[in-house]
């Protein structure tokens, strides 16, 4: 989809599949389903997003830490609390924001404004840069191990 239009790039696409070879997570059945930012500037997004959601078991909401949750990213939670329980936030690109511990907080306090039902729901700073600088046996294929334990006792 072409942001600046709204329009798809292709005609008759209506998903994607991509494959990615993490046995630790795939072996449990786990399946992940990517949708649409619900943010974005094409409307629809988000109620897409909401019916998928309503099909999961868990969510993962990833955002990054340059900035707080957004009022539509606010909207869509506030919705979802209808629909599924079960969440993790993702708070990505870390590394790149040394005031991303201030964001997590504003985020935290946003939540439990907006979207009450997620307020002790657990968030998981990330960074690439730091991860694959890490030293010890991480390759590009295993997930971060605090991914791993979240899932897992989700």
């Amino acid at each position: 989809m072409d942001p600046a239009t709204g329009r798809a790039y292709r005609q008759g696409v209506y998903w994607v599949e991509v494959s990615v070879p993490a046995p630790l997570l795939l072996e449990t059945g786990l399946r992940l389903v990517d949708t649409p930012g619900v943010g974005g500037l094409v409307e629809g997004h988000a109620d897409l997003a909401l019916a998928t959601v309503e099909l999961a078991d868990a969510l993962i909401f990833v955002v990054s830490a340059n900035s707080e949750l957004t009022r539509s990213e606010l909207d869509f939670l506030r919705r979802a609390t209808e629909r599924i329980h079960a969440v993790l936030f993702v708070l990505t690109q870390v590394d790149l924001y040394p005031g991303w511990q201030s964001v997590l907080i504003r985020n935290q306090a946003l939540l439990a404004e907006h979207a009450p039902d997620y307020r002790d729901a657990p968030w998981l700073p990330v960074s690439s840069r730091y991860r694959f600088d890490a030293t010890g046996p991480v390759t590009r294929t295993s997930p971060p191990p605090a991914v791993s334990a979240v899932v897992s006792t989700r």
